[in-house]
């Protein structure tokens, strides 16, 4: 028979873990992975200022990060997932700061700031991430914000990271302004010659959609090509030569 002063049991581990019910994939990873080999450890351990974090993110459908303690070990949620692209899932429980090192010379000061106890807010901030398969540089373009999370002791803990991606409408906003650019400098064109500079002097600008132009010229009673004017490529080059067939 039990008596009825003895103390009650302690919870098991899983009712120390139903914080982390739910959330999709990043649900079941985070619930998967052994965190007490990182340095935040079991998350049975845990402070409560970290589980109510941590619950919210995966509650959330909005891209969330929790960068969490002096490792600034990541916490992410499926929202969150595809900014990481090809670093998920190693992202997941690792230093925010080695992740996202490509980026830092756009991030580093906004996450310093917050580390230091400011909440820090970013509109449409351009970045070169290496998420692509292969490593390669992609430019992006995201709104985000740093805001300090403190811990029971009124220390800083951690940092909320909610994060929207707008490259898409940013990029689209940067060609549909290069057109309407040539579309306007265009008009006043006389000939082919003036077509052809005024055509590299606008697109020039755009060298992040154009990393280099050729215009050529077709000369109606040979039909071969003529390079009428180049940039960011030497001219009559390999790539680039000053004459082409009609059938090229």
């Amino acid at each position: 028979m039990t008596s009825r002063n003895a103390l009650p049991s302690p919870p098991s581990a899983a009712a120390n873990a139903d914080f982390l019910q739910g959330g999709g994939e990043l649900g079941a990873l985070i619930r998967a992975k052994d965190w007490s080999r990182t340095p935040i450890g079991s998350p049975a351990t845990w402070p409560q200022s970290l589980r109510t974090t941590v619950s919210l993110c995966l509650a959330s459908n909005f891209p969330i990060n929790i960068i969490w303690g002096p490792g600034h070990m990541q916490i992410y949620n499926d929202g969150y997932r595809d900014c990481c692209g090809d670093a998920h899932p190693r992202a997941l429980g690792e230093d925010y700061r080695a992740i996202w090192a490509s980026a830092w010379p756009a991030i580093g000061d906004s996450f310093e700031r917050a580390l230091a106890g400011e909440t820090v807010f970013l509109e449409n901030q351009r970045m070169f991430l290496k998420r692509l398969p292969g490593g390669g540089l992609e430019e992006t373009f995201f709104t985000f914000s740093h805001s300090p999370i403190r811990d029971e002791s009124g220390g800083l803990g951690g940092l909320f990271h909610p994060v929207a991606e707008t490259t898409t409408p940013m990029l689209a906003e940067r060609r549909t302004r290069a057109l309407r650019d040539l579309a306007a400098s265009l008009g006043p064109a006389e000939d082919e010659a003036e077509v052809a500079r005024r055509t590299v002097e606008v697109l020039s600008g755009f060298e992040f959609d154009l990393p280099f132009l050729l215009f050529y010229r077709r000369d109606p009673k040979s039909g071969r090509y003529h390079l009428a004017a180049c940039h960011g490529i030497a001219a009559d080059r390999r790539a680039s030569p000053a004459e082409m067939p009609a059938e090229a």
